[in-house]
């Protein structure tokens, strides 16, 4: 296969087959090999001047759609029938200067291994379709979200040419019959050797890929339907339901996977997730987003075999009626105390304590008692007034210190608006006159 790449939105199947067909070889070129191969009987071993895949050689073509919308995702796949017309198609592009499709420059590379993937037993069969190698099994494309729509260009491959004058059958069949007389020789020479020579032929064993990714899906699935015992924590309430498997999500841990497999080693093997079912508030936190996320969700409530009733309140020992009984009392302790009447005479005021500010407190942190600054208690005791300097001037610079900078502000402020009053008033009288 080849992936087509920078195509149009617009391209349909049809005109990316055709665009595809220019990477055949011309028709000069296809008529040259025949005559040269009927002359000689043998194909062609130089480099020939123009480059291609023979003609009708491209079987189908797959151009990658969005399954929700349709839309085209801007390229494609194109399969050939044999691997040495798909090689000769690359090269017939490696040689063009541009390569264009529906008039857009378009880019050509080969496919790897694993762009198609088995489809499972129950996907819809409108994404899906037939694989090459095994007519029993359908392919899908590797991501879910998308597909690729099918168009069949030929259904059988191009015929090689075959030789056929007489005299050129006679020599391959004499050539045939030479190599068979050959491996008979080799055999009986070996057995005279005291060789075993077995007469069954030698098998090759060729591994179809799509068989091993069909049988590692089956252990897969096996896998996750008979999935292994986990010992996990059992929290006061129920944390079964908090994994959503279907959405690859874990409620407990706000985490989100790409894949089941990951899922699942997070719940094995996670600290964090360990952690977490160990922790009520963690466990009910989660709930509550799986609620926000389903809202038809039902959280466990207490009562319920996960989740043990609430212990009871101790009785108060002080006004149990019951307790005070049985040890001789008549009332209890905190009864209400009797209001207080106007000979009792005035309250005495109650001295409270003053309110701190923040310095006081980190002052106070530090070990500060009050009084002067100072290890011995010789420093300053009343807080340091800001002074305003005048601009540019360095500190200790003689007529640099202007006072007190809330009074300088203040008279800065009220010498700006009599200046300002004093401009209105100026501006008036030269309107009048």
């Amino acid at each position: 296969m080849l992936v087509v790449q920078s195509l149009k939105p617009t391209t349909d199947e049809e005109l990316f087959a055709k665009g595809i067909m220019k990477l055949y070889k011309s028709e000069e070129e296809e008529a040259a090999d025949k005559a040269r191969q009927s002359s000689t009987g043998l194909k062609s071993t130089s480099t020939p001047r123009n480059f291609g895949a023979r003609k009708d050689s491209l079987k189908r073509v797959f151009l990658i759609r969005a399954k929700d919308s349709g839309e085209s995702c801007g390229y494609g796949l194109a399969e050939f029938h044999t691997i040495e017309d798909a090689k000769a198609a690359y090269a017939k592009y490696s040689a063009m200067k541009n390569f264009t499709i529906g008039s857009k420059d378009a880019f050509v590379s080969y496919a790897h291994l694993g762009v198609f993937i088995p489809a499972f037993e129950d996907g819809d069969p409108a994404f899906t379709f037939q694989a090459t190698a095994d007519q029993t099994m359908r392919l899908q494309y590797r991501d879910p979200r998308l597909f690729g729509r099918e168009h069949t260009v030929t259904h059988n491959p191009p015929e090689v040419a075959e030789s056929s004058t007489p005299q050129q059958k006679e020599d391959q069949q004499g050539k045939a019959k030479a190599e068979q007389d050959a491996k008979a020789k080799n055999k009986k020479r070996k057995a005279e050797e005291g060789v075993s020579v077995s007469n069954k032929k030698p098998t090759i064993i060729m591994a179809d890929k799509f068989s091993q990714w069909n049988q590692r899906e089956k252990e897969q699935r096996k896998d996750v339907q008979n999935p292994p015992p986990v010992t996990r924590p059992k929290p006061s309430m129920s944390a079964d339901g908090l994994v959503d498997f279907a959405g690859l999500k874990c409620y407990v841990c706000l985490r989100n996977f790409k894949t089941l497999d990951l899922l699942n080693v997070h719940i094995d093997g996670s600290d964090l997730h360990a952690n977490r079912l160990k922790d009520e508030s963690a466990i009910v936190k989660g709930w509550e987003r799986l609620k926000k996320d389903k809202p038809d969700t039902v959280i466990p409530k207490p009562g319920s075999e996960q989740h043990p009733a609430p212990p009871q309140r101790r009785q108060n020992v002080a006004n149990n009626p019951d307790v005070l009984a049985q040890n001789g009392q008549s009332k209890p302790l905190n009864a209400e105390k009797p209001k207080p009447s106007a000979n009792d005479g005035p309250k005495q005021p109650v001295d409270k304590e003053p309110k701190l500010s923040k310095g006081e407190k980190l002052m106070a942190k530090i070990g500060f008692k009050g009084g002067s600054l100072g290890a011995s208690g010789e420093g300053i005791t009343a807080a340091i007034q800001p002074q305003m300097y005048r601009p540019g001037v360095g500190l200790g610079a003689e007529g640099g210190k202007l006072g007190d900078a809330l009074e300088v502000a203040e008279k800065s402020y009220v010498e700006k608006g009599r200046d300002s009053a004093r401009e209105r008033f100026e501006q008036l009288s030269r309107d009048r006159n």
